[in-house]
């Protein structure tokens, strides 16, 4: 559930806090990069687009386009890390499992004596 807030927060809350803090910081780089790249695109697309009061919207539109190469790199990197983030979540949780000597189970066993 973590994932869905931060990728990394899973990691850091089971133990491995070098891997979380990595993850945290590179998902924060690039959401720092991904809201200056699309501050720039508005700014790139508006430049020169309004004259004499009437707006362009297909020259902003030819505008925008060139900026969806980037969009594309910064949300498949975003994509990435959060996959990875799961997927190693999930593995270390049964590895941690299996060294401690619990069954992967994920039922709840009441094995109460009789």
């Amino acid at each position: 559930m973590s994932a869905l807030i931060l990728p990394g927060v899973g990691q850091i809350y089971r133990g491995s806090r070098l891997k979380g803090g990595l993850m945290v910081l590179s998902v924060t780089i690039l959401l720092m990069a991904a809201f200056i790249v699309g501050a720039m695109a508005m700014q790139d697309a508006l430049r020169g687009t309004v004259a004499s009061g009437v707006v362009d919207a297909a020259k902003i539109a030819g505008r925008l386009r060139a900026w969806i190469p980037a969009a594309y790199w910064l949300g498949g990197g975003l994509f990435c890390i959060w996959i990875y983030g799961v997927a190693d979540a999930f593995l270390a949780g049964d590895k941690r499992e299996l060294e401690a000597g619990r069954p992967l189970s994920r039922e709840k066993t009441d094995d109460g004596g009789m």
